[in-house]
């Protein structure tokens, strides 16, 4: 038995750098090959051509092989149903990885839930990233059984990223102004410095704003660690808010394999991760996230960063997506 992982390409941003690095965990600690899959957008594809497509797709495939299917796939439900279709003539064994429910992601696209389900109960075991997310499909149909938990996503780096942080006044937002980030818009802080990866926007002007512009990982990384003080994980847009009570956001991973204490809500999915292992600030709004910024003082940021430092170790590392795959495979050839 051989195994692949599917790996989008030609998506960009977060959504493709988190299923690259996924497969690449399983690459290089398991032996699991990657099964490359081009984003496109062709809506009115003909079947004969989106199957030869898929054929070549899948064209390692044996019979008894095992597939970890990365979703969302990007592609309608459709689309990936038909996928699937093309791997069962192989008797293959499937386990879904679920980075992201889209029909949660987007108002607009929440009509499409019952359509994911039906692509999530096509697996013999699913991968969520949460407990929360686990609960959430099965209370709206998944009847999967078999099931392991990610916990926190990973942010792996071999990188030397330097001396621990020092305490600065100040906050990051590792992205660019978009609707689900509208606090932004709104930062009226002369105390607490807010930094954008964005390009300058007028709407910034005269606020106490920097915009960064956009970084690689590497140059992100060691950036956040020497100049982000505290990294935000955070939006008061509703709908995003309650999808941030299941699933487990890139953003923080990243802040915290850079070195530096987090912000959250809460209700974040890892809040309690957080609080127990010291790793950085819950706040129920904005004002008291700045006045807790405010009120640390520099001895108490050096603790925060040691323990962060030590927790990091496993997300640099990889080892929640290890453990993770190692949880599945186990109860998939032994349950």
């Amino acid at each position: 038995m051989r195994a692949y992982i599917t790996n989008i390409n030609g998506i960009g941003g977060t959504a493709q750098t988190a299923q690259n690095m996924i497969a690449d965990i399983a690459e290089k600690y398991f032996g699991i090959r990657p099964m490359g899959i081009y984003h496109y957008d062709w809506p009115q594809e003909p079947a004969e051509v989106r199957d030869g497509r898929m054929d070549g797709i899948i064209a390692p495939l044996q019979a008894n092989d095992l597939v970890i299917l990365q979703m969302p796939t990007w592609q309608p439900n459709e689309w990936t149903q038909a996928l699937l279709n093309h791997m069962a003539l192989y008797g293959v064994h499937v386990i879904i990885f679920i980075h992201d429910i889209m029909s949660q992601m987007v108002p607009e696209w929440a009509d499409q839930l019952a359509g994911e389900i039906g692509v999530y109960n096509r697996a013999e075991l699913i991968i969520t990233h949460s407990q929360q997310m686990l609960d959430f499909l099965h209370d709206h149909g998944l009847t999967v059984k078999k099931t392991a938990i990610l916990g926190i996503m990973d942010h792996p780096t071999k990188m030397d990223l330097g001396p621990l942080p020092t305490y600065q006044p100040v906050m990051t937002y590792a992205g660019p102004n978009d609707p689900k980030a509208a606090f932004i818009q709104a930062w009226d802080s002369n105390d607490v410095k807010l930094r954008i990866y964005d390009q300058p926007h007028d709407w910034g002007k005269d606020k106490n704003i920097d915009f960064i512009g956009w970084h690689e990982d590497a140059e992100l990384l060691i950036d956040l660690r020497r100049n982000a003080g505290f990294g935000l994980v955070w939006s008061d847009v509703p709908y995003w808010n309650n999808y941030m009570k299941m699933n487990s956001s890139f953003k923080l991973s990243t802040y915290l394999a850079a070195g530096i204490p987090v912000i959250a809500k809460p209700t974040l999915t890892q809040a309690q991760m957080i609080k127990d292992h010291h790793l950085g600030i819950l706040a129920n709004d904005m004002h008291d996230a700045q006045q807790q910024v405010l009120a640390m003082s520099p001895e108490e940021y050096h603790q925060m960063v040691v323990d962060i430092d030590r927790f990091a170790t496993n997300i640099r590392e990889g080892n929640y997506t290890k453990r993770a795959f190692t949880n599945a495979f186990y109860k998939l050839f032994n349950n």
